[in-house]
């Protein structure tokens, strides 16, 4: 494991940007797959961050995070809670914590209940969707009332 777990199972929290959760889920389109990655902030339970691409690749998550941070703006240290996937333990995720004061932390390798806090919002947003409108050159185009920043 590369972070330690800081999360611990303890979802409640007290305010805003103080833990984000983050998850990658994929969604069927007439063309093929297309891949979602969410930043969550677990105060407000917001969308705070997302990325949609058609390869399961380090930089989709990377491009959530990013997207968080540039539209919360953190003053603080954020901690960003994530499943062990590949694209959490890269050294360009790393990287990216460090020189933004986000500390990375891991849920235990196979612990589904800790996944139930970003995944089930990722769950809400694809069974919204009734009709497989996306297609890859324009992957919001069935989904955008579905997905919204706050």
């Amino acid at each position: 494991m590369v972070a330690p777990n800081r999360v611990q199972r303890q979802f409640t929290v007290v305010r805003a940007n103080q833990v984000w959760v983050t998850d990658i889920t994929y969604i069927s389109t007439w063309q093929g797959w297309l891949y979602l990655a969410v930043v969550i902030d677990l105060f407000t339970r917001n969308v705070v961050g997302w990325s949609m691409k058609p390869t399961l690749s380090r930089e989709l998550a990377l491009d959530a995070l990013m997207m968080a941070v540039w539209r919360r703006k953190p003053d603080s240290e954020v901690i960003v809670h994530s499943d062990q996937g590949s694209q959490y333990d890269s050294d360009d995720w790393q990287r990216f914590c460090r020189a933004n004061n986000l500390a990375p932390s891991m849920s235990w390798r196979g612990n589904c209940w800790e996944r139930q806090c970003g995944g089930r919002i990722v769950l809400q947003f694809t069974e919204k969707r009734t009709h497989q409108e996306e297609n890859i050159q324009n992957p919001g185009s069935g989904s955008g009332g579905y997905l919204r920043l706050h």
